[in-house]
C-alpha cells in the first residue's frame, strides 16, 4: 500500500456531500495541497455541473464554458461520473483540435415508485 487515500465523499451537518480530495497522508506537502484544493475543487465541480445543465458537452467544451483548464475540468467530470450525476451520451464531437471526444450529459434521474395517496 502506498499510503495514498482513495477519494472520499463526506457528508456535512446539513446532509450535503463535501468533497475530500485524495492525499498521501504521510507526506506534509500532499496534505497541504489537499487542503488547498478542497474548496476550489468543490467550486469547480459546481461550475462543471452548471455548464452541463445548459446542455451536453465534451471536456473541451466544458473548458470553454467554465473558463477552467482541462486538468481542472477532467478530474471534476470524472468525480461526477463516478457519483452517477453525469454520463456518456453515446455521442462524439470533434474538439477544437479536431480529435473525436465523448459528449457528456447530466444523468436522468430514475423514476422510483412513490407513495400513493388513497
Amino acid at each position: 500500500m502506498t499510503g495514498v487515500s482513495n477519494q472520499v465523499v463526506l457528508f456535512g451537518p446539513s446532509g450535503t456531500a463535501a468533497y475530500e480530495p485524495p492525499v498521501a497522508r504521510e507526506q506534509p506537502t500532499s496534505v497541504t495541497a489537499g487542503r488547498r484544493i478542497r474548496l476550489p475543487a468543490k467550486t469547480f465541480r459546481g461550475r462543471v455541473l452548471a455548464a452541463l445543465r445548459e446542455g451536453p458537452k465534451t471536456d473541451d467544451e466544458l473548458c470553454v464554458a467554465t473558463g477552467l483548464r482541462d486538468n481542472s475540468v477532467r478530474p471534476r467530470r470524472i468525480e461526477l461520473v463516478r457519483e452517477g450525476l453525469v454520463e456518456n451520451s453515446g455521442h462524439v464531437r470533434p474538439t477544437r483540435s479536431g480529435n473525436a471526444a465523448i459528449v457528456w450529459r447530466l444523468r436522468e434521474p430514475t423514476q422510483e415508485a412513490g407513495c400513493r395517496s388513497s
